[in-house]
C-alpha cells in the first residue's frame, strides 16, 4: 500500500510556549511577635489584677500548621529571648517536614514558674476569661495545642482555620505572679515563580531540533544536545519565550550549524541538504509513478542514514510494482521490524503474498484488517482495491486478484 512519500519526513515539532513554572514553598511567618505577659496570682487577681489572659491568633491565608513557644519567669524578671521565627526558618528548607528530632533541637529558655495554656475558640475564650470553671461551669479547649502545669514549651498545631483562635494563659498559683514570654509563628504555603529550565522544557527544545532533520542518527543527537546546552546557557525560559517563534527557530538553526562544526559533524549539514533535494525529487517521481526512480531515490536516502519505517514501506511498494519481490520482502521486513502493527506495511505484506501466489496468507491479512481505517482516512479494503488496479496497470495481475475482490466485496 502506498503511503504519501512526504510522510517519510519526520513531523516537525512545534516550539511550545514555555509557560511559567511555580514551586511550592513553605515559609515561617510571624503571627504574634514575641511579647511579655505578666499575670498575678489568683488572690491578687481578685483584688484588681489578672491571673488569666488570651492572645488572639489570626492565621495568614495558606497556613499549613503553626507553632507557639513560651517560657516563664517569676513576676518582674522580664522578657526571655525565644527567637522562634528565626529558629524555624533555619531549621529546614521545608518547615512542614520538621521532625520531632528537629523540633527537639530548637532552643527554648528554661522556665521557672508553672502555667496552664489552652487553645480556644472565640466562645470558649470568653468563658475562660470569665472564669466560669471557678463557679461550677466549664469551657472547652482543643487537646492539640493545650498544656497544663508546664514551665516552658514548643507546641505544634496542625489544624489551621480562617476563624480567629485564642491562646488562653492561666497562672494557677494563688499567691505568686508570673511573667510569660510567648511567640506565635505560622508555616505558610505559597507558590513561587521559578524561572529555570525544567526537564520537560529542555526535552521540547531537543525534540524540536531533532525534528528539523530528516535523518535521526547519533550525529544529529550530538548536535541537538549541543543546541540544547547553548539555549540553557544563554537564556532563561522567560526571555526565550519572549522571542517570536521565527526568532527561536532561527536561533536553533544557527546554533545547529555552529554545533555541527564544534562536534565534528559538519558533513551532516551537506548531507541534510542533499536529503531534502531527494525528497523533493521523490514527490515528483511519485506523481509520475516512476517506480524505478522512486526505488533509486529511496535507496540513496537509506544510504544517507534516513531509515524510517515509512521509507521502507514506500521502498517495498515500489519494488512490488517493479516485480522485484525478493527485494520487496526484505524492505517490508525492515519496516515491520520498526513498526509491526502499521496497516500500510501489513497491506504491502499481503500484496507480496498475493503477487507471489500465496493466496491463503494474503487473504488472511486482507480479511483481518479490511474494515480498519488508515491514517489517511481510507478504509483498508479501499486501499487494497486501488493497489490491485495499479498492479493490473503494470501487468502484474494473476488469477487470485478476482478472488480477493470477491472476498472483500470491492471493485
Amino acid at each position: 500500500m502506498k503511503k504519501p512519500y512526504l510522510l517519510i519526513i519526520f513531523l516537525l515539532f512545534s516550539l511550545s510556549t514555555f509557560g511559567q513554572t511555580y514551586t511550592t514553598v513553605f515559609s515561617p511567618q510571624k503571627v504574634v511577635s514575641q511579647r511579655l505577659i505578666s499575670l498575678n496570682g489568683g488572690l491578687r487577681a481578685s483584688a484588681g489584677g489578672k491571673s488569666r489572659t488570651t492572645i488572639q491568633v489570626n492565621l495568614p491565608k495558606g497556613t499549613k500548621e503553626w507553632y507557639y513557644s513560651f517560657s516563664t519567669n517569676p513576676a518582674g524578671s522580664g522578657v526571655k529571648n525565644l527567637q522562634l521565627l528565626m529558629q524555624l526558618a533555619s531549621a529546614v528548607s521545608d518547615p512542614t517536614k520538621i521532625s520531632s528530632l528537629a523540633l527537639s533541637k530548637l532552643e527554648i529558655p528554661s522556665g521557672s514558674k508553672t502555667i496552664d495554656i489552652y487553645l480556644l475558640d472565640e466562645l470558649n475564650a470568653d468563658a475562660f476569661i470569665k472564669k466560669v470553671d471557678n463557679n461550677g461551669g466549664s469551657f472547652n479547649f482543643s487537646r492539640e495545642g493545650s498544656l497544663t502545669a508546664t514551665r516552658q514549651g514548643l507546641v505544634k498545631i496542625s489544624r489551621a482555620t480562617s476563624q480567629p483562635m485564642y491562646i488562653g494563659i492561666k497562672n494557677p498559683s494563688s499567691l505568686e505572679g508570673v511573667d510569660v514570654t510567648i511567640e506565635v509563628v505560622a508555616v505558610v504555603q505559597s507558590k513561587q515563580y521559578d524561572d529555570s529550565w525544567t526537564t520537560e522544557h529542555l526535552d521540547d527544545l531537543y525534540n524540536y531540533c531533532l525534528s528539523t532533520y530528516i535523518n535521526g542518527d547519533s550525529k544529529i543527537e550530538s548536535i541537538c544536545a549541543c543546541v540544547k546546552e547553548k539555549i540553557l546557557n544563554q537564556y532563561k525560559p522567560s526571555t526565550f519565550d519572549q522571542l517570536s517563534e521565527s526568532s527561536q527557530q532561527s536561533f536553533i538553526k544557527n546554533e545547529a550549524s555552529n554545533c555541527a562544526s564544534e562536534t565534528g559533524n559538519i558533513n551532516v549539514i551537506e548531507n541534510e541538504k542533499r536529503n531534502r533535494e531527494l525528497l523533493v525529487l521523490l514527490q515528483g517521481q511519485g506523481i509520475t509513478k516512476d517506480y524505478a526512480g522512486v526505488e533509486k531515490t529511496l535507496k540513496e536516502l537509506t544510504g544517507n542514514g534516513v531509515n524510517s519505517w515509512q521509507l521502507y514501506n514506500s521502498l517495498g511498494f515500489s519494488q512490488l510494482c517493479l516485480g522485484k519481490y525478493d527485494e520487496a520482502i526484505k524492505s517490508l521486513q525492515i519496516g515491520l521490524g520498526k513498526n509491526p502493527k502499521d496497516l500500510y506495511l501489513l497491506g504491502n505484506l499481503a500484496n507480496y503474498y498475493l503477487l507471489t501466489n500465496r493466496y491463503d496468507e494474503a487473504i488472511k491479512i486482507f480479511d483481518e484488517y479490511k474494515n480498519k481505517k488508515l491514517s489517511d482516512k481510507r478504509k483498508f479494503k479501499i486501499a487494497v482495491s486501488e493497489d490491485l488496479k495499479e498492479f493490473e496497470r503494470l501487468g502484474l495481475k494473476n488469477q487470485d486478484f478476482d478472488r480477493v475482490r470477491k472476498e472483500l466485496r470491492i471493485q
